[in-house]
């Protein structure tokens, strides 16, 4: 049956989340392998088989969701100018690859920061209320370090024991460059870099692709991979096809990411899914 937990006189809304204008009562909750058992007004008789936790005075609530978050950017936060997504993409300045900020990262560094930055992911949401997550996770260029990479993220949720829904941030970009219609017209005052020219002459959405083939087949390929090897929704980890949005992914990819879920339906759905964690 798993193990028992009885939330012992913790708040809960008289008139359920959607009418808390009712007031709040105080109740004990058992749960039992993972799910809700019984609510019983508070100091009802006490199961034996159970660990009691001091309810007294505290809310509970579900647990949270958070629906979209990137870990591999959690140590940027504070660090990214608070503007609109337009306006922060037409003012990125990247710098060349020797320039002196620069840091340089073997590998073994790289991985390492994935494994923290999902690890204190997990961390900052479990300690806000949240119970679950998806993480649109950009990886590194080429194949075994980005596994590696995405790799030690699942290790580190599965370790935390959040529930994650993990989705390697793909697109199939020429050169990993947007494609001409991401922005239509470029604020005043802003520079858009190469790839970002907005509208045609006349004023029509221009018709130009930058989409790579190979990257496509790379894209699709490496989300067979990771489901393969990392999909294991009974553990709390379920691996998600996050294509990056329709400025950076061409049709085929899109197409391609709805064949490799109707590929995996049986796989997917047939595990057991896990209770609340």
């Amino acid at each position: 049956m798993g193990e028992a937990y009885l939330v012992q006189r913790c708040l809960l809304p008289k008139g359920g989340l959607l009418r808390p204008d009712e007031g709040y009562e105080a109740a004990d909750v058992l749960i039992r392998g993972g799910r809700i058992e019984t609510i019983a007004s508070a100091g009802s008789a006490l199961p034996d088989d159970c660990v009691l936790i001091d309810g007294a005075d505290k809310l509970l609530l579900p647990g949270l969701h958070n629906a979209h978050t990137h870990s591999n950017n959690f140590f940027s936060k504070g660090g990214i100018a608070p503007l609109p997504l337009e306006l922060m993409v037409a003012t990125r300045v990247s710098l060349p690859p020797d320039h002196p900020t620069v840091p340089r990262q073997g590998d073994e560094e790289v991985v390492r920061r994935y494994s923290a930055g999902a690890a204190m992911t997990a961390l900052s949401t479990l300690l806000s209320g949240g119970t679950s997550l998806i993480d649109m996770i950009t990886l590194p260029e080429g194949e075994e370090l980005a596994m590696r990479c995405l790799t030690a993220a699942a290790d580190s949720y599965r370790a935390s024991g959040i529930r994650c829904f993990l989705g390697p941030h793909l697109n199939d970009a020429a050169d990993g460059t947007f494609t001409p219609n991401f922005m239509g017209v470029a604020p005043p005052g802003c520079v858009l870099p190469e790839g970002l020219q907005g509208l045609g002459e006349d004023g029509a959405l221009r018709t130009e692709r930058r989409t790579d083939p190979a990257r496509t087949a790379a894209a699709l390929a490496f989300w067979r991979r990771a489901i393969e090897e990392l999909h294991r929704p009974e553990e709390g980890m379920s691996i998600i096809l996050a294509p990056h949005n329709e400025a950076t992914c061409s049709a085929e990819l899109f197409s391609g990411a709805a064949a490799i879920m109707e590929e995996n339906e049986v796989s997917t759905t047939a595990r057991k899914a896990p209770g609340p964690r």
